[in-house]
Parts: C-alpha cells; structure tokens; sequence
C-alpha cells in the first residue's frame, strides 16, 4: 500500500442522475423515520373506518399533507441546494494516491484533499460516495475507473484507511 497512484477518466453527472442520488441517499438516512411514520399514518386510518368520513378525512389529510412535505420536498431542497455548487455538473477527473485526493474541474479548478478529512466512503450500486461531512459528499463513479485493478485498488486503499467496511 506505499504507492498508490489511480487517476480516473473525466466524468460528469447529469441532473437526473444527481437528483436520484440525492433522493437515495436522503431515503437511505431516514428509512426508520419512514418506518415509524408509515405505521403512525396506518394507525391514524383507524378512525377512517369508525367515525364518519367527514370527520375523520382532516385528520387524515393533514397526515398526507405532512408527509407529502417532509419526505417530497426535503430532497427536492436537497438538491436545488446542492445543484447551486458550480462544481456539480462539471466534467471531474481525480487523482488518488495513499495521502490525497486531487479533484480537478473543467474550469481548471481543482481540490486537494488528505485522505484524513474524509470520515467515510460508501460502495453504492454505481458510485463511491466520499464523506467529508454528513452533508459534503463527492462521488466517484465505478466506470470512471481505467481499469478493474484500479478499482480493487482504490477499494483496498479505502478499506485499509478504515473509511470502508
């Protein structure tokens, strides 16, 4: 593991793609919320089938409504949010060795990173996401790899830096 030396093809992602990353890894974060709604939802459709239906249909809608809001419009903010980055929809390319992580940008940006500042990385379907914070997430798709011994390697590299189970 001394020397590590991976760079990547040039990649970019497209809204929808991004949208649906957002929207995973949002539904991903609150799946036990989703739980407890849901079976606090079914349980206030009791009354739907013991009280008439213009009583119980407010109370029913509000929880419809709530819903609605907390888990369509919270990613849908996500993402506007994340979508005014100018980095998001770039073409990227990224440089890995043992110490840091170089993203450079189209625009001729680019950011170095010590491997140290990432707390986390996830291996998801296609992607693997790099967690600075809960909120700050770069990713790197598993095609923009050259070739699959780079892949395992950056995989290997990730695992032993305990940033991977």
């Amino acid at each position: 593991m001394e020397n590590i030396n991976i760079k990547t093809k040039e990649y970019n992602i497209t809204e929808k793609q991004f949208f649906k990353i957002i929207s995973s890894l949002y539904y991903k974060r609150s799946k036990i919320n989703l739980i407890i709604w849901g079976l606090l939802f079914v349980v206030n459709l009791v009354p739907l089938f013991t009280q008439p239906l213009s009583s119980a249909l407010p109370g029913l809608m509000i929880w419809v409504i709530f819903f609605a809001i907390l888990y369509g419009l919270t990613p849908l903010l996500a993402y506007k949010t994340a979508a005014q980055n100018k980095f998001v929809f770039q073409k990227t390319r990224v440089e890995i060795d043992i110490d840091f992580f170089t993203f450079f940008y189209d625009d001729g940006s680019l950011f170095k990173y010590r491997v140290s500042n990432f707390h986390k990385a996830e291996n998801v379907r296609e992607f693997y996401f790099l967690y600075v914070t809960k909120a700050s997430i770069y990713y790197i798709p598993k095609a923009a790899f050259y070739t699959e011994a780079d892949l395992q390697l950056f995989e290997l590299m990730l695992k032993s830096k305990k940033l991977l189970a």
